[in-house]
């Protein structure tokens, strides 16, 4: 009779070392993705995640969510809240202590049972180096991260995060503009120009100057006569010349028919 009674009692009292203790611890919180690589200067978001691990939960503390002042600042004066549950209790952040301050908790009534995004902190790269973010957490404490449900903290483990910070890149200019700083050469070009006076049967010759100026890029730039006018110029001085040599003969012929 004796071994009726006391093997259930037994068994049960197994039970309850064994199997419940893995119900009353049955929750963790994540940092995701636990490793980044970013730059400096770059903005880049995490987010904590909570897995209840099929156990039914209404609230949760992230008291702190650590990070590294001297490499990261967290953009804004709060972090985004999820919707896993319906009641924001504290949402704040310390970007002089390092310290995010987070806990949300379920309508009075319903609870929260898998795996989902409780919040999402947005980061700004500042300094190279690793710069962790880390869960404020001891086991058996509860006045830290906790993960609760009727009163009792669920939260055996979390997963911190490591963001790898690289110095930023130079940013160059898609199209670079080329400036030329090959020398320019001027040559100056003297010829003459010749003119003659009929009435007095002189002929005057005078200098024209023509100067061109080359560029970089093999580009001509002429600031004398054109050639245009300079073709022009001979015709006109041929013609002339034609019209002295022609006038002179007839009078050398009328002086030796006298």
């Amino acid at each position: 009779m004796l071994k009726k009674v006391w093997f259930p009692a037994v068994m049960s009292f197994l039970f309850g070392l064994v199997v419940l203790p893995s119900f009353a611890h049955a929750a963790k919180l994540s940092i995701d993705p636990a490793t980044k690589d970013v730059k400096v200067g770059d903005t880049f978001s995490v987010n904590v995640v909570l897995n209840t691990e099929g156990v039914a939960v209404d609230g949760v503390d992230v008291h702190y969510l650590n990070f590294d002042i001297a490499k990261l600042e967290v953009v804004g004066t709060s972090i985004t809240a999820g919707t896993l549950f319906s009641q924001n209790q504290l949402n704040t952040v310390n970007n002089t202590t390092g310290k995010v301050d987070f806990g949300q908790i379920a309508q009075a009534g319903t609870t929260y049972t898998g795996s989902g995004t409780l919040a999402t902190v947005n980061f700004r790269a500042k300094a190279e180096g690793t710069a962790n973010i880390t869960f404020n957490y001891t086991a058996g404490t509860t006045t830290d991260c906790n993960v609760a449900s009727d009163a009792q903290d669920l939260l055996n483990g979390v997963t911190n995060g490591s963001i790898s910070i690289t110095p930023a890149t130079v940013a160059t200019a898609a199209a670079t503009a080329t400036a030329s700083t090959d020398s320019t050469t001027t040559t100056t070009t003297a010829s003459t120009d010749t003119t003659v006076d009929t009435s007095s049967n002189t002929t005057t010759t005078a200098p024209v100057v023509t100067t061109t100026t080359e560029k970089s890029g093999d580009e001509l730039v002429s600031t004398g006569p054109s050639t245009e006018l300079m073709i022009l110029s001979i015709i006109l001085v041929g013609l002339v010349c034609t019209w002295v040599f022609l006038r002179t003969r007839k009078h050398l012929n009328v002086h030796l028919a006298k």
